[in-house]
């Protein structure tokens, strides 16, 4: 309840300074975009929660979390990589069949956005082991700290650029810097380190994910044309069999406890 409060006077004040800044249309661009993101996330985080958590508060040693996390994290990959590169990919088409063409300007938004959204995802992973572990004081920190750079940042960032784009780039920029503080407090804390190659599979990752959303943004054809070759060839590099195993496990778990 404290958290989702924090998100939503956060989130209140950041659409109330666009209103007296920018305009009421603004708002509802920049509240498609929020709901494009919060949606899908909501799910995929409710499949790893199902999946994860009950694992997570059955391990007593730092050894075990730290082996479980990592193989989240390997699994958070390969399953959200090719989905939030293909939202973007497509994202004309998904916001033509979600709102109309009104909302076609969320398209530059979207940019920043679903790469906050990646960023979040991993925060959200390095952050997983809080509530098993009953650190709800840490968890909140953390929580707190979101809602507050976030509003700061947009804030900055408006007044130097003067564009709605911002508050998107803010987000981004938030999740970032938390990924970032929640990796090493994970470290310190669990001395967590990367196992199963992960750190190649996320380099790789990113460098995908970076690369795509660039040239898509330039020009949104080529982009659709890029999209599959790069994603096999993306899928030969990180990808094994027993992982595909592991996803397919990771969504009948899901479907069975609901």
């Amino acid at each position: 309840m404290f958290m989702l409060t924090l998100q939503q006077i956060s989130l209140l004040f950041i659409k109330s300074y666009i209103v007296d800044n920018v305009g009421l249309y603004s708002v509802g661009i920049f509240q498609s975009v929020l709901s494009i993101s919060n949606n899908y996330l909501a799910l995929f985080f409710s499949v790893i929660a199902t999946y994860s958590l009950p694992k997570l508060s059955t391990l007593d040693n730092n050894k075990d979390k730290i082996i479980e996390i990592n193989h989240i994290l390997k699994l958070v990959i390969l399953i959200y990589t090719p989905l939030i590169v293909l939202l973007y990919i497509f994202r004309v088409y998904f916001i033509l069949i979600l709102y109309s063409e009104d909302f076609l300007p969320n398209n530059q938004l979207l940019f920043y956005q679903l790469s906050g959204d990646y960023f979040r995802a991993l925060s959200w992973i390095f952050g997983l082991w809080l509530l098993p572990n009953l650190k709800i004081k840490q968890w909140l920190i953390f929580d707190l700290f979101n809602s507050v750079c976030i509003t700061i940042v947009s804030v900055i960032l408006f007044r130097i650029y003067n564009s709605i784009e911002v508050f998107s780039l803010a987000y981004l920029i938030t999740h970032f810097i938390q990924v970032i503080i929640q990796f090493f407090y994970i470290r310190f804390s669990l001395g967590f380190n990367f196992l199963f190659n992960n750190l190649n599979v996320l380099s790789i990752s990113l460098t995908y994910l970076i690369v795509i959303f660039i040239i898509s943004r330039m020009d949104v054809v080529l982009g659709y044309l890029i999209v599959l070759p790069s994603t096999l060839l993306w899928l030969v590099f990180v990808v094994r069999k027993t992982e595909l195993e592991s996803i397919k496990l990771l969504f009948v778990s899901y479907i069975r406890r609901n």
